[in-house]
């Protein structure tokens, strides 16, 4: 009954919030190139942060915010080992990517970003 729905309910936000980015990272280069204005600026939230080659990086960062809090609500808390390096790997990842495609419009964000996270 209502435990079903609630269930539901938790699932569908963020699963449709990562499709709903996934489908914006798809077709960005399609938009910009029509220069569709209203696309651009509805999901600003994902592309404003980083170098317009590197678009694709605000799902990541999406994904990531998703995972890292995923892992302690989803696995037992007898096996706190294997959270604790689910999450470290997911860190980890994403930190490799950021290190390798240099995300940020900045220079000086790439690097406090990975100072950050290291």
């Amino acid at each position: 009954g209502m435990l079903a729905a609630g269930i539901i309910g938790v699932l569908i936000y963020p699963c449709f919030t990562i499709c709903l980015v996934l489908f914006a990272v798809k077709q960005y280069p399609k938009k910009i190139v029509s220069a569709d204005l209203h696309f651009v600026q509805r999901f600003r939230f994902v592309f404003f942060r980083w170098a317009p080659d590197r678009y694709w990086f605000g799902a990541v960062m999406i994904i990531r915010n998703l995972l890292i809090p995923l892992f302690p609500m989803t696995i037992p808390q007898d096996s706190s080992d294997v959270t604790a390096m689910l999450m470290l790997l997911v860190l980890l990842l994403v930190l490799l990517t950021a290190v390798m495609v240099m995300p940020w419009r900045n220079k000086d964000l790439n690097y406090t970003d990975i100072c950050m996270n290291f």
